[in-house]
């Protein structure tokens, strides 16, 4: 398992996006760097979470697998604030450089599976949400929530529990959301850029973790330009 390291201009983080054929390469999200952001200051509590993902001709999947001693999930519905959950993300920018006006798509997930996903555009502040459509064409995977099938399918929700949970999320996203219809994956040995969260912003125990090192002052998923390459290989 690769752990992030330190970020600095000389050292570019990089996770390898593999074939679904082929055994994938596992990051760890262990940056929990605002230990003051929570309400009682709270910053004991850091969920042991790893991270992957994989493609094919029908789209990225992403894979979290959590080991959490306090999971709840209070949203059910496609878009709803899955951040104030136990929930994992994944923020993408289709390019190999992304900075401070890249434009990239935030997908996020609770422990139960319900997903939040929108298209972000920072030069002009807009935050488009996905369509019910694209999200039916999504699939989703909750261990908490096996039924689950589509990110448009209701969710279900978890009460505060203080019980070790170990759960696995995983989600596949078309390429057509990204690119258009009938998008095909990319090459081999094209470069996006990326990043891994943890969070839980009004949990029992809030945290915000990630994969490679945010550089603000407050819990700030949003900064593409802290993103680090994803290299389909």
């Amino acid at each position: 398992m690769e752990r992030a390291r330190s970020l600095n201009p000389s050292v570019v983080m990089q996770h390898r996006c593999r074939r679904s054929s082929a055994k994938p390469e596992r990051v760890e999200i262990c940056h929990y760097d605002w230990p003051d952001a929570g309400p009682e200051n709270d910053h004991a509590h850091r969920p042991s979470v790893s991270a992957s993902t994989s493609y094919a001709d029908n789209g990225l999947t992403v894979r979290f697998r959590v080991d959490d001693d306090f999971v709840t999930c209070a949203r059910t519905a496609f878009n709803d604030q899955v951040c104030e959950d136990s929930c994992c993300e994944f923020f993408v920018s289709p390019g190999a450089l992304s900075h401070a006006a890249s434009d990239y798509w935030n997908f996020e997930i609770n422990a139960a599976g319900t997903m939040l996903c929108y298209h972000c555009f920072p030069g002009s502040g807009e935050r488009r949400p996905l369509s019910r459509d694209d999200a039916a064409c999504m699939l989703v995977e909750s261990s908490l929530h096996p039924t689950r099938a589509t990110a448009a399918d209701a969710g279900v929700a978890i009460a505060p529990g203080d019980a070790a949970t170990s759960y696995d999320l995983e989600f596949t996203v078309p390429w057509d959301v990204f690119g258009g219809e009938d998008s095909p994956a990319p090459a081999a040995g094209t470069v996006w850029s990326c990043n891994f969260y943890k969070c839980g912003d009004r949990t029992k125990h809030p945290h915000w973790g990630c994969w490679a090192p945010v550089g603000s002052r407050r819990p700030n998923f949003h900064r593409p330009e802290d993103f680090q390459q994803l290299i389909f290989s």
